[in-house]
Formats: C-alpha cells, structure tokens, sequence
C-alpha cells in the first residue's frame, strides 16, 4: 500500500489524531494506523479510554484487493514530517516494513500487526445520534466542569468523570458542584474520565465546524462535519444524583474583582503552609476581609478588599472558610473583572453560590451554576 499525500493534508489530519496517540513503548496505542478507504485512506490511533480518526486527502495504490492498512509509530512519522518541505510526501507499505518518502530523503521503520488494532467502526456506526453542537461551546462546559471532578477514578470512581443528564454536565468532587446546561441537546448522556476531559477540550478547540454527539452504551462519539472522530470510553460508574436546589436565594451576596483576588491569594498564600489552601472570607464593617492562617507563627494574614458591592453583609460577619482554588477555577473560565457569589448559611456550615450566562444564543443559554461548600 502506497499512500501519496501534501504535506499540509497529512499535517492537518495528525493535528487531530494525535490527541489519542499514546506515550512510550512501542505498541499500537503509540503508533498511528492508516487506512484505505472508498474515498482516499484515513488515519486513527487510540491510548487506553480515548481514540480518534481522520479522513486523509491522498492518492493510495494498493496492490491487493479491498481495504489495506499499515501502522507507523507516531513519533516518527512527526520528526520525518517535521523535516519535509512542503510538496509530495509518500507512505510505502511493503514487505513488512513502512518508507517515508520525502523529496530529498526515505527513511525505513518497522510496522507493528494491524489486524489487533482496536476498531471502533461498528460501534459509530450503531450509535446514537444526539444532535449537533457547536464545537467551541461544549469546549467550554467540558473545560471549567472538569475543573470540579475528583482525581482519584479507583477511591472515587462515581466522582471521577463528568456526566451529562436531563440537560446540564454535572461534576463534583463533594466540596463543590457544577452543572451547566446544555439545551441544544438535552438527551446527551456523555460520560467522560477526569484524565480525559483535556484531550475532549483540544479536540474540540481544534475543529471548525459543528460536531455530531453520538452515544452507545460503551462510548461517546464526537463526529466533525470534516469527517473527523474523537471518542471517549463510557466510564462504567455513573454520576450519583445530587439534590441541588438552584433557585434557592442567597442570604447575602458579595463581589470579588479578580485582581484583588488574584493578589490576595499570592500574598496570603506566601505566608501560610505550602500546601494549605483554606482562606477565610467575612464581612468587615462594609468591606470583605480575606484571611488565611500563618504557618509557623500564632494568628493569621489579612487582605482587605473595599469598595466591593455587598448585600446583607452581616450573614457573614462571622466568615466561613473555603479552599480558594475553587475561586480561581471559576476566574479561570470567565473574561470577567468581578465574580459575584452568593451566600448559603445552612446550620453550622453552608456554601456558596455563582452563576454565570455564557455562550449562547437567544433559544439555547448556556447557564453556569456552582456550589463550593464552606469547610467546617
């Protein structure tokens, strides 16, 4: 099997097909797997849960009948691609062993058994059409719900992921939730590993065009109008049903300009333990007061914040602490100057509240909504 092909064709299909390429070793998971097809050949890869495949521009001569295919190792299909020079670049398969063929130069690489390469093609195509979405949208709900999950998928598999169900991505790693709606598709029912979600995202920041969800009960598809796949394996646990009340009105209310943020944690977090996180925030006398405990010495540090918009400032005079990552989890997501938070005593403890109108279009909001609950 020969594959003739630009060096832009092949550039741009690896763009999206690396994504699922595996690192060290030398099996199939960290090589890429080329593919006649009716139309030209195509490339896939896949590491453990994700896989991914595009449709590859080219003239393929294949000596033997119906569809061939050979693996190269990705690593060096990259190097050898990296040193050509725009023009007509070859893949040769032959006598079980790859030439890449630049203009100057072939290199020769070893092929591994194609025929163990773990297709998905039957599972696309009985697959679940869900509906379209616009790539840079769902990139976003992934991107900040991931922001939200457990690490640990083997203590806390159910936490451990993000799931789409009765029209919002939920995620939660018990001290704080997100759901974002998705109203374009309400019956999306993906299911995605927290090691997971940052490949989604690139995938879905690298495409152009809207892309197709599909669903079975293994794995979630996201199909591209170009013809490209990027899946993801459905973990086995599902998300627990959480009991959130999103309408419920905070008692107080409070804004937080990200710089003054963005400040307080550097110097406040300066003074404390390496690894402590907690920060105190109260109400003082019309201003909020951020605070976090020395390490090594009695007491605490300071950083007073003025001028912010407080309502019922005297909920919280008293203060509640929360881990301030989660803060900068949100800042993170948003273009915004201030981030306003409501406030949810509950008995001893209680949480906070934030939401957010992001992407959308008149008929489908994409509506943010987040819980960090008050450490006691």
């Amino acid at each position: 099997m020969k594959i003739t092909v630009a060096k832009p064709d092949l550039e741009s299909a690896l763009k999206v097909v690396n994504l699922a390429v595996g690192n060290g070793g030398n099996d199939l998971s960290t090589h890429y797997l080329f593919r006649s097809t009716d139309d030209g050949a195509e490339v896939l890869a896949y590491n453990k849960r994700i896989f991914a495949s595009s449709p590859l521009t080219c003239v393929v001569d294949c000596e033997e009948e119906g569809p061939a295919q050979f693996t190269a190792a990705a690593w060096r299909v990259g190097r050898w691609l990296e040193g050509c020079r725009d023009g007509a670049l070859s893949l040769l398969c032959k006598d079980k062993s790859v030439k890449l063929i630049g203009a100057r130069t072939a290199i020769r690489c070893s092929t591994l058994d194609s025929t163990k390469f773990p297709f998905w093609d039957e599972g696309l195509g009985n697959a679940n059409s869900i509906g379209s979405v616009n790539p840079a949208n769902l990139a976003n709900t992934v991107s900040h719900s991931g922001k939200f999950t457990a690490e640990e998928d083997t203590t806390q598999p159910q936490l451990a992921q993000i799931e789409a169900r009765e029209g919002a991505i939920w995620a939660s790693d018990r001290y704080a939730v997100s759901m974002v709606d998705t109203p374009s598709t309400p019956e999306m029912t993906i299911r995605v590993n927290t090691k997971d979600v940052s490949s989604l995202v690139r995938y879905l920041t690298l495409v152009e065009h809207d892309v197709e969800v599909l669903e079975d009960a293994k794995a979630s598809y996201f199909r591209c109008e170009d013809g490209s796949v990027f899946g993801v394996a459905r973990p086995p646990v599902q998300f627990p049903k959480l009991n959130i009340d999103r309408e419920a009105e905070p008692a107080a209310s409070f804004e937080l300009p990200m710089e003054d943020l963005r400040d307080a944690i550097l110097q406040l977090s300066a003074g404390a333990a390496k690894e402590d996180k907690v920060m105190n925030i109260r109400h003082d006398e019309g201003n909020i007061l951020l605070s976090m405990d020395a390490d090594g010495v009695e007491g605490h540090c300071e950083f007073p914040i003025t001028g912010s918009k407080i309502v019922n400032g005297e909920v919280f005079d008293s203060g509640f602490d929360v881990e301030y990552n989660y803060l900068q989890s949100i800042g993170a997501s948003f273009d915004l100057d201030t981030l306003t938070f409501g406030v949810h005593p509950i008995g001893k403890g209680g949480y906070l509240s934030f939401r957010h109108s992001g992407e959308s279009t008149e008929d489908n909001p994409n509506n943010y909504y987040t819980v960090i609950v008050w450490k006691t």
